[in-house]
């Protein structure tokens, strides 16, 4: 069980610590990538965005890209004003109780709703938690004739 009660967290983590936890991260090689995301995000309309992808091939690292660019001198003002979290799924999930995940999406919800929805982007990452199952794949196996 987690050190803090379900009722004391909001279960977000700001950009900006979520970065700091990366010390010495750097986008590599996907400028186009985050150069296509801000000009998305930076639309009057249409500007909802779902990066989905396996483990591995990006996703966070270009979200990761979006904090960085954010924190930069030469960042679009439109980038700059935008709020981002990460969902702490595996703290959310770890209560391992239906109804506390419920209340747990419930706060959070009522926080990022707080400011218009054009600010905010929230992230999750790897969305799947220990109380989830996981598929699990299997070697493959030789058959080999006798």
């Amino acid at each position: 069980m987690p050190a803090t009660s379900p009722t004391t967290r909001n279960f977000l983590i700001p950009g900006e610590d979520y970065l700091a936890r990366k010390p010495g991260f750097r986008l590599v090689g996907r400028d186009r990538e985050l150069q296509k995301l801000t000009g998305i995000l930076m639309r009057r309309s249409r500007h909802n965005v779902l990066l989905v992808g396996a483990g591995g091939v990006g996703c966070s690292a270009i979200c990761l890209g979006l904090q960085e660019l954010k924190n930069s001198e030469d960042a679009p003002l439109d980038i700059v004003g935008k709020r981002i979290f990460w969902l702490d799924t595996d703290e959310l999930f770890s209560y391992g109780d239906h109804a506390v995940i419920n209340e747990g999406f419930r706060k959070l919800m009522r926080v990022l709703t707080r400011t218009s929805n054009r600010d905010t982007l929230l992230i999750l990452e790897d969305a799947r938690s220990s109380s989830m199952p996981r598929r699990s794949v299997a070697a493959p196996t030789s058959s080999t004739p006798s």
